[in-house]
C-alpha cells in the first residue's frame, strides 16, 4: 500500500512539474493590444508611418482621352490614403474635365473599395492644349493592397 502511494505522489508531483502547476500566460487587456497597435503606427516623433506604394500599375503614367495621368504619389499610413498627381493634355484642343474616376484594384484585379466603386479625383476645370494640371484625392482608409488604378474620364 506504501508502495503504491509513493508511486501515485510521485506521478502527480511529475505531472504537475510537466504541465506547470496549471499555471496559464496572462492575456493583455484589450486597451494594451490598441496602444501596441498604435505604437506599432506611429514614429517616434509622433507621426504615422508612412507606406509609398511604388507599384508599376498605380505610378505608371496613362492617357485617358487625351490626358496623361503621370508622376503618382501613392501614400498610405494605417488610416488615409493620399494620391497626387498631374494631368497633362496632350492634344491640340482644351478639354473641360469634372474628373476622373480611378478604379483601385488588388493583385487579383478585384476592386478594394467594392464592386462598382471608385475614388474620385478631382478636376473640375478646362485643361488647356499642352497644360499640366495636378491634382490630390484622398481615400479615409489604408489601401497598401492597391497594385494598379485604372482611370475613367467624367466631362
Amino acid at each position: 500500500m506504501k508502495n503504491v502511494l509513493k508511486i501515485s505522489l510521485m506521478s502527480l508531483v511529475g505531472l504537475s512539474l510537466i504541465t506547470g502547476c496549471g499555471c496559464t500566460k496572462e492575456e493583455k487587456t484589450p486597451e494594451e493590444k490598441e496602444k501596441d497597435k498604435l505604437q506599432s503606427e506611429i514614429n517616434e516623433d509622433g507621426t504615422l508611418k508612412e507606406e509609398v506604394n511604388n507599384s508599376k500599375g498605380v505610378v505608371s503614367d496613362q492617357t485617358v482621352e487625351g490626358i496623361t495621368l503621370s508622376d503618382v504619389k501613392f501614400v498610405t499610413t494605417a488610416y488615409t490614403t493620399s494620391v497626387t498627381l498631374k494631368a497633362k493634355n496632350n492634344t491640340s484642343s482644351d478639354i473641360t474635365v469634372e474628373y476622373f474616376k480611378a478604379f483601385l484594384k488588388d493583385k487579383d484585379g478585384k476592386n478594394v473599395l467594392g464592386d462598382g466603386e471608385f475614388a474620385n479625383v478631382p478636376i473640375y476645370d478646362t485643361i488647356k492644349a499642352g497644360e499640366t494640371k495636378e491634382t490630390t484625392f484622398n481615400v479615409d482608409r489604408s489601401l497598401s493592397e492597391v497594385t494598379s488604378i485604372e482611370y475613367e474620364m467624367v466631362k
